[in-house]
């Protein structure tokens, strides 16, 4: 797997986020403590895009600019899925190259 100490800390950032939505008894962690939380787990992190369902942080990882999303498992389900149905010859004519997800998490290429 590419990049696994990123996907160890982004299963951190899983767990932060079911911890919050068990407490809270939310159906989501609220976007500005949802920043927090991924800005102390991966303190090199720029939030570079935010939308109504996903932040957005831009990692760098030695030779690589790399994209964090991160939102509701919906969203990034959907984000997953719309990748995987492109046919492979032009995927990523359309998308950045996700390298993989968890939960909450998606890591692509930036760009």
């Amino acid at each position: 797997m590419k990049f696994k100490s990123l996907h160890e800390k982004a299963k951190l950032v899983d767990n932060s986020i079911d911890e919050y939505i068990k407490t809270k008894n939310s159906s989501f962690v609220p976007m500005k403590n949802l920043e927090q939380i991924v800005l102390m787990i991966f303190p090199d992190a720029v939030m570079v895009n935010f939308g109504l369902h996903k932040l957005v942080f831009r990692l760098r990882h030695k030779s690589h600019e790399l994209a964090l999303k991160i939102g509701k498992s919906e969203a990034i389900e959907r984000d997953h899925e719309a990748y995987r149905q492109m046919p492979t010859s032009m995927r990523h004519v359309y998308f950045a190259r996700v390298f993989w997800h968890t939960k909450y998490c998606l890591l692509q290429e930036f760009g």
